[in-house]
């Protein structure tokens, strides 16, 4: 059985896909249990905001508690113009700092 330590701090770096080196896009960070808090994530999109869904990325660190990781995730962003949808997708890879008690 293992022991599973309590999430005492995060830091969550979002950056353009493969280009962890430059500019991040987006920056969270929290303490304890406010990671409920960065489920989905909200970016600037093209004609309005991006979602990110990091439901899979807290699984990872809640079963196997990293104190770093990283991992690709997807940004979606629906648009209607001319009463025609559009659902955008936009790559980043999300860069994580976790420290546990």
């Amino acid at each position: 059985m293992t022991d599973y330590k309590q999430l005492m701090n995060f830091d969550l770096k979002l950056y353009p896909y493969h280009q962890v080196t430059s500019q991040y896009a987006g920056s969270f960070t929290g303490t304890g249990d406010q990671w409920k808090q960065y489920q989905t994530i909200k970016q600037p999109g093209f004609n309005g905001s991006q979602v990110i869904d990091l439901t899979n990325f807290w699984r990872i660190v809640i079963e196997h508690q990293p104190s770093h990781y990283q991992c690709d995730v997807i940004g979606l962003e629906t648009i209607v113009k001319w009463s025609s949808t559009r659902q955008l997708k936009e790559r980043f890879t999300l860069v994580a700092q976790m420290t546990y008690k």
